[in-house]
């Protein structure tokens, strides 16, 4: 069962901002897809801004057929809306576009408005008038309409899901929303050599045309794994094709996953977070049957009594607490204003949790200066959250914290009693 996410509907209603950003991000996504080296795209945003006709070029490797791209050099000029014979004549004959022509480049016209069958036929009509009238080839030129860059769009459900195209996939982000949407992620990221080689691994992974279509990245909450996962697609080679999802145990998710498995035109890599073995094994057998559609890196805590009854076959991969002097930076770099003695009291309690690391330094910013003799005490984690966390906060961090899931429940037990 074929799926389409995007229809011709939805790209008729982008206006002259939005278009270009949708059909930058396409290109993207078909390039990274293609492993075409994104040195090879050019694209604009200067929508309102003279020009000489082109609003990107891509260079396509003859070897990759395409049924849009032509192999060699490609010029393609984006209008939203509806076009006119006039502004079809007008746009053809553009200086960067003609010279592109008489180079023995191709030439995409990509117009946002889906109109119908008669009258695409008479828009290519119009183009081969023109395209005979300047001694140029009619093979040259191609027109592709909304309903097509619809389906087109549809292939790469990380450019389906831009805010955009105003539809959205149930429980999954892109990647600049991921990013934008979490603070935290605002913070300098300072790879150690771990993290360093598992984005290595990731990117490997993510190019492979091993039919393996599954990896995983986990470790204690708090040690940044999500944030090491966002850090792996952030290049723009698999940013532009990626999407995340928050919550494996979301209904959403695993319809999402078999909706892509069932359309075989679809492309994507996606990333699942808070996804343990068990969720894990319900979610891989669409992407390892996808023949290398669909590429999935789960997100999960380790879970030890796994690996001693059934070690996984998948590739695992573990980054470690991070080192004193990187949770400084980071800490510093969040918090300028904080004083050292609270940067040097988190890290050393935070043991190179980076999240814990921030939640111990917005403590002591909150509960404001300290004395110097209270600052000097020999903390613990507990005889900390004791002196500055509030007791309601302390109790719900049994169940809500990531300080309850990172091998302390015990002693929050007891500190909770005791208060």
């Amino acid at each position: 069962m074929d799926i389409q996410l995007i229809t011709g509907r939805d790209v008729a209603f982008l206006d002259n901002q939005q278009f270009p950003i949708v059909m930058n991000a396409l290109l993207a996504a078909e390039a990274g897809q293609n492993k075409i080296p994104l040195l090879g795209l050019t694209v604009t945003s200067q929508t309102n801004d003279p020009d000489g006709g082109i609003d990107a070029q891509v260079f396509w490797p003859p070897q990759i057929p395409h049924d849009v791209l032509a192999a060699g050099n490609n010029v393609l000029q984006y209008k939203a809306g509806k076009i006119s014979t006039e502004i079809l004549t007008k746009e053809f004959s553009k200086p960067d576009v003609q010279a592109a022509l008489r180079a023995g480049e191709s030439y995409v016209l990509c117009v946002g408005y889906d109109y119908n069958k008669s009258l695409i036929e008479y828009y290519r009509k119009a183009m081969d008038v023109l395209c005979e009238e300047n001694k140029c080839a009619k093979e040259q030129t191609k027109m592709i309409f909304g309903g097509w860059i619809a389906r087109w769009i549809s292939r790469h459900p990380s450019v389906a899901a831009l805010p955009e195209l105003r539809r959205g996939i149930p429980e999954f982000v892109t990647v600049t929303q991921w990013k934008e949407n979490n603070p935290n992620f605002a913070n300098e990221f300072r790879p150690d050599a771990s993290r360093t080689e598992i984005i290595e691994n990731v990117h490997n992974f993510l190019n492979s045309e091993s039919p393996n279509s599954v990896i995983r990245i986990e470790g204690p909450a708090g040690i940044g794994k999500t944030r090491l996962a966002l850090e792996s697609v952030l290049d723009p080679q698999f940013a532009s094709r990626t999407l995340y999802a928050p919550n494996s145990d979301n209904p959403d998710v695993e319809r999402t996953l078999q909706r892509f498995y069932s359309s075989p035109e679809i492309h994507s890599i996606l990333v699942i977070d808070e996804c343990d073995s068990t969720r894990q094994s319900a979610l891989a057998d669409y992407a390892q049957n996808s023949g290398g559609r669909i590429k999935l890196v789960c997100v999960g805590i380790a879970e030890v009594l796994r690996d001693r009854l059934q070690p996984t076959l998948t590739p695992l991969y573990q980054p470690k607490p991070l080192e004193s002097t990187d949770i400084a930076v980071i800490l510093q770099a969040a918090f300028p204003n904080a004083p050292n003695p609270f940067i040097e009291l988190s890290t050393r309690l935070s043991s190179g949790y980076v999240k814990l690391a921030i939640f111990i330094v917005q403590m002591l910013v909150e509960n404001g200066a300290q004395p110097a003799i209270v600052l000097a005490r020999d903390f613990t984690i507990q005889s900390f959250l004791n002196r500055f966390v509030p007791k309601e906060m302390l109790l719900s961090l049994q169940a809500l914290s990531v300080l309850a899931r990172i091998g302390w429940e015990e002693d929050l037990r007891k500190e909770a009693v005791a208060v």
